[in-house]
C-alpha cells in the first residue's frame, strides 16, 4: 500500500495533463500526439484568511520558468508571502512586499527565516530572486505584483513543484526597513495549496457541461465512520472495500470531494490523503467472489497487515482517484472523464485513508470520499 500511495501523488496531474502556460494562448486545452491533453490558460486564486482581508493569486509561463503572484490586502503596510515544508516560520522561504507611502513605489525583499526559534524576524536573503512587476495601494488595500523563479538554485528559496506546500501568509499596519520589522500580531496565519496544479470547479467547465441537468449527474458518497487512532499511533493506513452503485452503461467520473468530520477538543485534521483504488477481484486462484460482499458490510481494517488485511486487496492496485492536503476536491476539465461502470467494468473499489498523528493525539475520525459522475461521456480519458 505505501507503494501505491507514492504512484498516486502523479494522479491528479496526470489525470489532468496539465502543463503550465498562461496569457499568451487563447484555448484552456489543446490536443497532441497520442490524444495527450495539456493545460494552457488557468489562473488560481485563494482568500487566505478567513475574514477576506488577504487575496493571493498566481499563475505560471512555463517557457519562461516563471510563477507570478498578486497580492491584494486590506493595508496600507506591508504584505509577507512564505513557502514552508512545515508550516513553521524557520527555514522557510519568504518575500515581503509593500507599496512605499512616500513615493507610491513598490517593494520586495527577499527573505528567510533563521533555523531558530528565538529569531522570528526574517532574514535578508543574499541574492533577490523577487522581481517587482507592479503595485498601488488606496485608502485601505495594497495590490503588489511580482515574480520568481520555479527553481532559482538559491539555498534559501525553496523550489516549486507540484507537492503540497504550506503557505505561510502575514501582514502589518507599517511599511518594513531593512533594520527593523514590526510584528505582525495576528495578521497571520498558514493554509496547504497545490502550488503547481489548475484548479477546475464545477464552475470554471465549459458552459455546455455547466448545462448538464442534475438528472444526468449521480453523487457517490464513499463514507469511513468513526475510525479512532490512538496516541500511540504517529500514522495509520485504513482500508475499507466498498461496490459500485449499479450502472449498466458506462460512466464518467467529472469530479470528487473530500469531506471530513473529526471528534475531539483539536481544531485540527490528521486525514493526510485518501486514495481510492480499482478492485480486480478474480486475480487469486481459489478467490471466493462473494468475499467482497462480505467485505463492503466491514468497516475496514489495516491496509497492508499480514495479519488482517485479506490477500486479495493486495489486487487494488489500480489508483482512480487522490486527494491531499491542499485540495479542496477536483473537477476535471470538460472535455475529461474517468471511466467507471458498465456490464464488464470494474465493481469493486478500495478507498485508502492514510492518517498524519503526528501530535500523537486520541482522535476519532469520520471521512467521506463524494464522487461527481455523469452517464455523458467525454472526449478524453483520464488515467494514469
Amino acid at each position: 500500500m505505501m507503494f501505491k500511495s507514492l504512484l498516486t501523488a502523479l494522479c491528479v496531474q496526470l489525470s489532468l495533463g496539465s502543463y503550465y502556460i498562461h496569457g499568451e494562448v487563447k484555448s484552456d486545452f489543446k490536443g497532441e500526439g497520442n490524444d495527450l491533453v495539456h493545460h494552457t490558460n488557468w489562473m488560481r486564486h485563494e482568500i487566505m484568511d478567513n475574514n477576506g482581508l488577504y487575496w493571493l493569486q498566481w499563475w505560471v509561463i512555463a517557457k519562461d520558468n516563471d510563477v507570478y503572484f498578486e497580492v491584494t490586502v486590506n493595508t496600507r503596510g506591508y504584505i509577507g508571502l512564505g513557502f514552508s515544508k512545515d508550516g513553521r516560520m524557520p527555514n522557510s522561504d519568504m518575500v515581503l512586499v509593500w507599496v512605499d507611502d512616500s513615493t507610491g513605489q513598490p517593494n520586495a525583499l527577499d527573505c528567510h527565516g533563521a533555523q531558530n526559534l528565538t529569531n522570528r524576524v526574517p532574514l535578508l536573503d543574499d541574492t533577490q530572486n523577487y522581481y517587482v512587476l507592479d503595485g498601488f495601494q488606496n485608502a485601505t488595500h495594497t495590490n503588489v505584483k511580482f515574480k520568481r523563479k520555479i527553481e532559482t538554485c538559491d539555498p534559501y528559496d525553496i523550489p516549486f513543484s507540484t507537492d503540497t506546500l504550506k503557505i505561510l501568509w502575514s501582514f502589518g499596519d507599517m511599511d518594513p526597513n531593512y533594520e527593523s520589522l514590526k510584528g505582525h500580531g495576528k495578521n497571520r496565519g498558514v493554509k496547504s495549496l497545490h502550488l503547481l496544479s489548475p484548479k477546475f470547479t464545477q464552475n470554471s467547465r465549459d458552459p455546455y457541461t455547466r448545462k448538464i441537468k442534475n438528472s444526468e449527474i449521480s453523487i457517490w458518497d464513499i463514507t469511513v465512520n468513526n475510525i479512532t487512532v490512538e496516541p500511540t499511533m504517529d500514522t495509520l493506513y485504513w482500508c475499507k472495500i466498498v461496490r459500485l452503485p449499479e450502472f449498466s452503461n458506462k460512466q464518467h467520473i467529472i469530479g470528487y470531494e473530500a469531506l471530513l468530520s473529526h471528534f475531539g477538543h483539536l481544531n485540527s485534521n490528521i486525514v493526510h490523503q485518501m486514495t481510492l483504488f480499482e478492485c480486480q477481484t478474480k486475480s487469486y486462484p481459489g478467490s471466493d467472489p462473494l468475499s467482497w460482499d462480505l467485505w463492503v458490510r466491514s468497516s475496514g481494517t489495516v491496509c497492508n497487515s499480514n495479519l488482517l488485511t485479506p490477500r486479495d486487496w493486495d489486487s487494488c492496485s489500480t489508483p482512480v482517484a487522490v486527494w491531499s492536503p491542499g485540495s479542496q476536491g477536483q473537477f476535471l476539465p470538460s472535455h475529461a472523464g474517468i471511466p467507471i461502470g458498465g456490464v464488464s467494468g470494474v465493481k469493486y473499489y478500495m478507498l485508502e485513508i492514510h492518517y498524519d498523528n503526528s501530535n500523537k493525539k486520541k482522535m476519532r475520525f469520520s471521512s467521506c470520499g463524494s464522487f461527481r459522475i455523469s452517464n455523458t461521456l467525454h472526449t478524453q480519458i483520464a488515467y494514469l
